[in-house]
């Protein structure tokens, strides 16, 4: 290297002059066109050579296409007959956020170094595999700090995964599951592997990142650990002790490749011993196990169910613990009696049923409420009266005479006007067996709940 090493001779052997090294550079594509065969050993160990080339991959940007991807096939071909590398990634540039190219003398520029040293090396590889294949993406700050609550995500569900086969009893990891729920999510998970290998496999990672990412964060964390949780609490069912486990080991082989950190981490404190690789990065690629349509359709309609009353309970102002006093299921659909041990504890209700219809199941009037928007203009000086009359009135009678065309009402002063629904606001509500009830739609199911007290 001029640049560096001393020169071959002390002083020029024509004129006596000192040497210095050349500053000038040759064309650097065509010099880096030999990467392939430098890499590979060429001329330096021709066994190691023969293994090696042509390479595996070459990754590279979409600017130097013309130059260093079709040199390095040049060259390639005219001195060994052969292609330089087996496949080739072409990525893109990270743009700023405007989606302008970054440069110094615009202001724009993001430092590696200190994105890094604020929220490490995993997020930044977060933020990378998001990027689509061949394309520009924008610098995104909002993706980093998501990078950051998925990661703190997937190690709060492997710690609670740790937790919970901890305390799984003797013979748990032998058990073969059977409850529907359970399939449920290894149906899943099969279908999360095989797309994630066909993603690797172009080296596609930002669909990878996504599947695996919803799959942990929703399917894993939000629908199964709450649906299994008073079957693991109980240990009345050893085999959900080896589903989370499944589950748990499979998910961090298939971030490995993208996240490498974390889930080196994450091997080496739970899953070490039993799958007996050194590292979670040269364990074996998880193969699917579970094909089963009948828990796929099952699994989604429970999922679904529990999702439904959750947000519900949300909406309504209730803590998603508070105790119901019935839920019951009115469907079609068969097979969800087999998830209802799992079902009943996620919805947190003394008593769940399923059956096809409810006979007794109405919707009546509850309540009236005066539109005040509408009685002053009209009724000026009897609206006060009016709207009085409407609130304490009884719903169902009002209701009725609302749908005959009209409610008369008379008025304190001998005379009588006639209401409709456009001056009375109508609430209705469900009755079932007698009692209020409130029903939830999910699907072509409807879902009925009778509230405690």
């Amino acid at each position: 290297d001029p640049t560096v090493d001393e020169p071959p001779v002390p002083v020029c052997p024509k004129c006596g002059g000192a040497l210095k090294g050349c500053e000038d550079v040759f064309d650097t594509w065509m010099d880096s066109s030999m990467s392939p065969a430098y890499i590979t050993y060429w001329k330096r160990d021709e066994e190691r050579f023969r293994k090696y080339f042509a390479t595996g991959l070459r990754p590279q940007a979409h600017d130097i296409i013309r130059t260093w991807a079709f040199y390095s096939l040049l060259r390639s071909h005219l001195l060994f007959e052969n292609r330089p590398w087996t496949d080739i990634m072409i990525d893109g540039f990270i743009l700023s956020s405007d989606g302008t190219p970054m440069h110094a003398s615009l202001g724009n520029v993001i430092d590696p170094l200190e994105t890094l040293e604020e929220f490490g090396g995993d997020v930044m590889r977060y933020l990378a595999a998001l990027c689509a294949l061949g394309q520009d993406n924008n610098f995104k700050p909002q993706d980093l700090v998501r990078g950051k609550r998925f990661i703190q995500k997937f190690w709060n569900v492997q710690q609670f995964i740790g937790s919970a086969i901890a305390k799984a009893p003797e013979g748990a990891f032998d058990s073969q599951p059977t409850n529907v729920v359970d399939l449920w999510i290894l149906d899943k998970l099969s279908t999360l592997i095989t797309r994630a290998q066909e993603a690797y496999d172009r080296f596609d990672f930002a669909p990878v990142m996504r599947d695996v990412e919803y799959f942990i964060w929703h399917e894993l964390a939000d629908h199964y650990i709450e649906l299994v949780k008073a079957r693991m609490y109980s240990g009345d069912d050893p085999a959900v002790f080896a589903v989370l486990r499944t589950v748990g080991l499979a998910v961090t082989k298939l971030l490995s490749p993208l996240l490498p950190f974390v889930t080196e981490e994450g091997y080496q404190d739970l899953y070490l011993e039993v799958e007996g690789a050194p590292s979670v990065h040269v364990s074996s690629f998880p193969e699917p196990m579970v094909s089963d349509e009948e828990a796929r359709r099952v699994g989604e309609f429970v999922k679904e169910i529990a999702a439904s009353v959750r947000r519900w309970k949300s909406e309504a102002g209730l803590a998603l613990n508070e105790p119901l006093a019935e839920v019951q299921v009115l469907s079609t659909q068969e097979g969800a009696t087999a998830a209802s041990v799992d079902l009943r504890s996620a919805l947190v209700t003394d008593k769940l049923g399923f059956a096809r219809e409810d006979p007794t199941l109405h919707e009546e009037p509850r309540a009236l409420k005066p539109v005040h928007a509408k009685l002053g203009p009209e009724f000026r000086a009897a609206a006060k009266e009016i709207a009085t009359i409407i609130s304490e009135a009884d719903a169902a009678e009002a209701a009725q005479a609302l749908r005959s065309g009209g409610w008369k009402v008379p008025l304190s002063t001998g005379e009588e006007v006639t209401l409709t629904t456009e001056h009375v606001t109508v609430r209705s509500g469900w009755i079932s067996h007698g009692h209020a009830v409130d029903t939830l739609t999910v699907g072509e199911a409807v879902v009925v709940i009778t509230r405690k007290g």
